[in-house]
């Protein structure tokens, strides 16, 4: 394999697990080489495994080990102005293509693995990387035990929570660190997924929880506020109903300086009439009159039982009869349902309160959360059909998210050598 097809995860994974040959292990120079500890993986900034020690020839060394693919990537690196690099007391390089010195003179110690690699151990991470399969490992996937598919998936899940607390942080920053604000425009969100979503938060953010607590007793005025922010009550309309809502927003416009969206950023093609925008933002409004305070209330359940029963609302009679201004319904499609509901808690409740957990310092709400996904059931699409087509045993949501994140995250990014299912066959070959 050429040096430059060889990435720097390998040596790291080489390196960590030890699957190089360490008989006579010498650096580049010839002086006798022990490896006592290979040191801590370090993921941050700085150098790559911290706190190893080595002896080199009668000397034992503590310090830190890095690891490039050629020696000279020290200096494309620009480590000798960092004195981050200046403790490092073994280079370990796929190939020393030039000698590196440090700011006092002395040559850094060498260890080249390019002749100390397993053939097999290189050809089987090279079939992976090649593999134009969904997942790299498909044909070895049996080989992973139950305890180790379980322990992988549960650290797929609190990765993915992790990585969905970080983008609330964002919804937090613009709600000026309300925790109220920032749970109902997650709820919004999670209602208008996929294809309105973006619309969604955006609508929330401009219907502060003050403002829908001061009219909440009103449901026109309530109505009034969603579909006109929303910018879908434009237009001449036949209705009764929409035509009463254009007043009431026409007077609360002008109250308190409103400004709508445009109706432009609703999508409607391709979607299930229970689907479509205008009754999610009847249901939505239909929340915010039945509850006051949901920070509050969700911060007290402990079931999805509890998550199921406060999403039972009624809508204004109109939408029980129609699906779209001007469109009558077959039957009643104003009543959330189960899809609906599971979606808002993976998206909005289980996340947020993940993320309440972190930044309150209390980990019960992060159990909580993933105790949530315990007792949702698991996700059924392409990506879980395939893996149970694997003979992986997918029960719950706290499942399905682990091997969505899974299958994202690492096997289409081909980031074997930081999966532990990858890193175990790879182990074993």
């Amino acid at each position: 394999m050429k040096t430059h097809r060889i990435p720097e995860a390998f040596l790291h994974f080489l390196w960590k697990t030890r699957r190089f040959d360490h008989q006579a292990l010498r650096t580049t120079q010839g002086e006798f080489l022990e490896v006592l500890d290979a040191g801590q993986h370090n993921r941050h900034a700085g150098p790559d495994f911290l706190q190893a020690r080595i002896r080199i020839g009668r000397r034992l060394w503590a310090g830190q080990v890095e690891i490039h693919v050629r020696a000279s990537d020290w200096i494309a690196h620009k480590h000798p102005f960092d004195p981050a690099y200046q403790n490092v007391v073994l280079h370990v390089v796929w190939e020393e293509d030039r000698p590196i010195y440090l700011a006092d003179g002395s040559r850094l110690p060498c260890l080249e693995l390019k002749d100390r690699t397993p053939v097999a151990l290189l050809a089987q991470y090279r079939r992976l990387q090649q593999s134009s399969l969904k997942v790299p490992c498909t044909s070895r996937l049996a080989e992973v035990s139950p305890l180790a598919r379980s322990a992988w998936l549960d650290r797929m899940l609190a990765e993915r929570m992790e990585l969905k607390a970080q983008k609330l942080g964002d919804v937090f920053e613009r709600t000026q660190s309300d925790w109220e604000q920032s749970l109902r425009v997650s709820v919004a969100r999670a209602m208008g997924l996929p294809a309105n979503a973006d619309a969604m938060q955006e609508l929330m953010l401009r219907l502060p929880h003050t403002l829908l607590a001061r009219y909440r007793d009103n449901l026109p005025r309530i109505e009034a506020l969603f579909f006109g922010q929303a910018g879908l009550l434009q237009g001449a309309f036949r209705d009764d109903w929409p035509r009463e809502l254009q007043k009431h927003y026409r007077f609360l416009q002008r109250k308190h300086g409103l400004k709508p969206l445009q109706a432009l950023h609703w999508k409607w093609s391709r979607m299930r009439p229970a689907s479509f925008p205008s009754l999610r933002i009847a249901q939505l409004a239909a929340l915010c009159r039945a509850h006051v305070c949901w920070f509050s209330a969700f911060r007290q359940m402990k079931s999805v039982d509890e998550i199921k029963a406060f999403f039972e609302l009624q809508t204004s009679d109109y939408w029980t009869a129609h699906h779209h201004w001007q469109r009558p319904s077959a039957g009643n499609l104003s009543q959330p349902g189960k899809e609906l509901v599971q979606r808002v808690v993976l998206n909005a409740l289980a996340p947020l309160f993940f993320f309440y957990g972190q930044q309150s310092g209390d980990p019960a709400y992060q159990e909580r959360a993933l105790h949530w996904l315990h007792q949702l059931p698991a996700e059924n699409n392409r990506i879980t059909r395939m893996w149970r087509d694997f003979g992986w045993d997918i029960k719950s949501a706290e499942h399905s998210q682990g091997i969505l994140h899974l299958q994202r995250a690492y096997c289409e990014r081909r980031r074997c050598l930081e999966c532990a299912v990858g890193h175990a066959l790879l182990k074993g070959s």
